[in-house]
C-alpha cells in the first residue's frame, strides 16, 4: 500500500547546482598535508598566478566540492566542468556593483561571497578590456572583491596593491590572493610589470 513512514530517499545533488569557487593553491597543500587521498580531493582547475577554480554543489546552507566521485557518478569529464559551472552561476550571482570613489581603481562586487567568480565571466572581461585604455589588471583579495585598474593609468598599479594590503589587513580569514592578474588574448595570467 501507501508507505507513509518509510524513509524519503536522499537524493544526490545533480549537475545543475555546480557551481565555480575561486580558491587559492594553498588549499591543495592543505589536502596534501593532512593525508586526503587524492581521490577526495576537490575537482579544480588553474586559473592564473595562485588561483585555482574549484568546484561545488551550491546546497542550502554550504558549498560541497565535487569530487572525482562525482564526475563518475554524472557521467562528466572535467573539460565540461567550467562552461556548466559558469552558466549556472550566472543566475545566482546577483547584480553587480562597481564603485571608484574617485580613484583610478573599481571595486566589483556581488553583495555575497562570489565576487571573485566574476573573474570566470569572459563576457564581462570582454567589454572592460574593449573600453579601457592598455592593460586590465584585476587583483583578488578576497572572494568578496575583485579590484580592476587600468595600466595606463597613473599610480593605479601601486594604488591597487595598497588597496589589496589594506583587505589582506582588514579581513584576514577571507584572504584568497596578493598576485595581480592581467587579462590577455582573452584569459587571465600573473601580471609582471616590466623593468
Amino acid at each position: 500500500m501507501f508507505n507513509l513512514f518509510g524513509k524519503k530517499k536522499h537524493e544526490e545533488p545533480d549537475r545543475s547546482l555546480i557551481v565555480p569557487r575561486i580558491k587559492n593553491i594553498d588549499m591543495l597543500a592543505f589536502a596534501r598535508e593532512k593525508g586526503m587521498p587524492e581521490k577526495d580531493w576537490p575537482i579544480t582547475q588553474p586559473l592564473a598566478a595562485d588561483l585555482l577554480i574549484a568546484y561545488a554543489f551550491d546546497l542550502p546552507g554550504v558549498f560541497q566540492m565535487l569530487r572525482q566521485a562525482d564526475l563518475k557518478r554524472l557521467n562528466l569529464k572535467p573539460d565540461e566542468l567550467k562552461a556548466i559551472a559558469v552558466e549556472n552561476l550566472r543566475p545566482r550571482i546577483g547584480k553587480m556593483k562597481t564603485e571608484s570613489q574617485g580613484t583610478p581603481v573599481y571595486m566589483l562586487t556581488t553583495g555575497d561571497d562570489l565576487g571573485a567568480c566574476l573573474l570566470l565571466f569572459d563576457d564581462l572581461w570582454e567589454d572592460f578590456v574593449s573600453r579601457l585604455p592598455g592593460e586590465t589588471v584585476v587583483a583578488v583579495p578576497s572572494r568578496r572583491i575583485v579590484l580592476q585598474t587600468s595600466t595606463e593609468w597613473p599610480g593605479a598599479l601601486d594604488l591597487l596593491r595598497e588597496l589589496v594590503a589594506d583587505v589582506w589587513e582588514r579581513y584576514p580569514t577571507d584572504r584568497l590572493s596578493d598576485e595581480l592578474l592581467v587579462r590577455r588574448r582573452g584569459s587571465w595570467t600573473g601580471f609582471h610589470e616590466s623593468t
